[in-house]
């Protein structure tokens, strides 16, 4: 018989005291647990099961045929981190959304024909690109976009976009918004994250991007922009592909982003299932 318990080529000690136990704010609880017996017993039995939940194991010779197997492992939380990121765009004056609503109030018909709304614009900044390479004089662009105008009653509205592609340019700042959501997590976790690229450049409701990065668990009072036109509905958010980063502490750091706007073209962006 060995004079030192559990030194038996099959081991004889197999329970898994707690060695060590750890709390990090922010990071967590981690651990590490010991096992004795002989290194077959060791290698054989016990390391297989342990290498899917710990991140480090050694096993030590402490004397003759007894062994000691110290198992370690990182924080097992997931670290959640929503962020909302703001800038401006440059976009044609155009296709501003606000200005619309304006000629439709004076009579001008939503539309791509050279009388609706689409083809009267288009005609107006048409009369202010010969002003400017100096086809024209001032007077001549107004006379011009006079009889643009004359099939309503209220020309005025025609008259202030031509001023201000005369004097502004053609361009106007619009906001960009970035909802970002960071996941740290423990690195034996990622094997099973593959859903994660799923519906990548895709169109969520403010509810549906809500619930695919928990946010009602995480971060249920996190706010939102709403749409720009109109500020007590929500906007619509677009996925961007996924990234992910090695951190320290066998640790990885995945992040994802959506875009904002009031609208996504459903000609060119399917909606998130």
């Amino acid at each position: 018989m060995s004079a030192v318990k559990g030194a038996s080529n099959y081991g004889q000690t197999t329970k898994a005291p707690v060695m060590e136990y750890r709390w990090t704010r922010n990071q967590g609880e981690s651990e590490q647990v010991c096992h004795f017996g002989s290194y077959n017993y060791l290698y054989n039995t016990k390391r297989p099961d342990l290498q899917l939940d710990y991140d480090t194991i050694s096993i030590v010779q402490e004397s003759g045929e007894r062994y000691k197997l110290i198992a370690a492992r990182a924080s097992d939380e997931w670290q959640h981190i929503y962020e909302v990121q703001g800038s401006n765009l440059s976009q044609s004056v155009l296709i501003n959304r606000v200005m619309k609503p304006q000629f439709i109030a004076v009579g001008i018909v939503d539309g791509n024909t050279p009388t609706t709304y689409a083809g009267i614009v288009s005609r107006i900044a048409d009369e202010v690109a010969k002003k400017k390479s100096g086809q024209q004089s001032y007077a001549e662009m107004r006379t011009n976009v006079s009889g643009i105008m004359s099939i309503v009653t209220v020309p005025d509205i025609g008259f202030t976009l031509m001023d201000h592609l005369d004097r502004n340019g053609d361009q106007y700042l619009a906001e960009q918004y970035v909802f970002r959501h960071t996941v740290i997590a423990p690195d034996r976790y990622m094997g099973n994250l593959s859903y994660i690229f799923n519906n990548t450049h895709r169109v969520f409701t403010e509810s549906g991007m809500r619930d695919a990065e928990f946010m009602d668990t995480y971060a249920p009072d996190f706010p939102l922009p709403p749409s720009t036109l109109n500020n007590s509905q929500p906007g619509l958010w677009l996925k961007q592909p996924v990234t992910f980063a090695t951190t320290a502490g066998q640790r990885r750091q995945g992040v994802y982003e959506y875009l904002f706007a009031d609208d996504w073209s459903a000609l060119l962006y399917a909606n998130a299932t």
